[in-house]
């Protein structure tokens, strides 16, 4: 497929996504009137990549199907790469003022990073490996539009995910041949409403969650 329009974007919005504001369902983000404006946003800085202006300066060949594609893809392999990459951030970031701090570069880039360190997360199995490269070749190659979520609901802050009694933030709660079973929530993810796709990252622990509990033999506790 390569770049997208921003039809096409508009288009792969008009799903069964489950979106609810004030507490009433969103049948459709690209015509609700809250929603509607930062779509057509969205749709522009993708119809920019097709405009004979820009296409070279936001736009590379892949180095799979020979398509253009989106230069926040690239695997930078050179300063210039980095040259390239980083005044094709500017020109959207340009179109909107500095106003959609979340516009789909940010991820893209972010999913390449690994990519590009891919050897490093398969040093104990290469399949983490081989499944991040195939996933940035998919994104790559489908212009897919991603947002990330990583932050746990507040409910105990003192105690890692897997110790709380509640079941409330994300966990993994099953392993099977076909994958994994995640339940619980997460929040924050910026640009969710138009996403194709949700990166859930593991929460880091923090250092006081990580530390034994205290016991009753100390001071504190006489």
């Amino acid at each position: 497929m390569a770049i997208r329009t921003g039809k096409e974007l508009l288009e792969s919005l008009r799903d069964d996504r489950a979106l609810f504001i004030d507490g009433e369902p969103v049948a459709d983000v690209t015509a609700d009137p809250r929603f509607a404006g930062a779509a057509q946003s969205l749709a522009e800085l993708y119809d920019m990549q097709h405009a004979p202006t820009f296409a070279e300066r936001m736009t590379f060949r892949s180095p799979t199907s020979g398509e253009r594609v989106g230069l926040s893809f690239i695997e930078p392999r050179s300063v210039d790469d980095l040259i390239r990459r980083r005044d094709m951030v500017k020109i959207w970031m340009d179109a909107t003022c500095g106003m959609l701090g979340r516009s789909p570069d940010f991820m893209n880039i972010f999913v390449t990073a690994f990519a590009s360190a891919a050897d490093e997360f398969g040093r104990k199995d290469k399949r983490f490996a081989e499944n991040l490269r195939a996933y940035h070749v998919q994104i790559r190659e489908n212009d897919i539009c991603m947002t990330h979520t990583l932050v746990n609901p507040q409910v105990d802050r003192s105690k890692p995910v897997e110790r709380q009694d509640k079941d409330l933030a994300a966990k993994i709660v099953k392993e099977t041949d076909a994958g994994i079973v995640i339940r619980g929530a997460r929040m924050v993810s910026t640009l969710c409403a138009y996403a194709n796709d949700l990166l859930v990252r593991p929460r880091p622990t923090s250092p006081a969650a990580r530390r034994p509990s205290p016991t009753p033999s100390g001071s504190a506790f006489r």
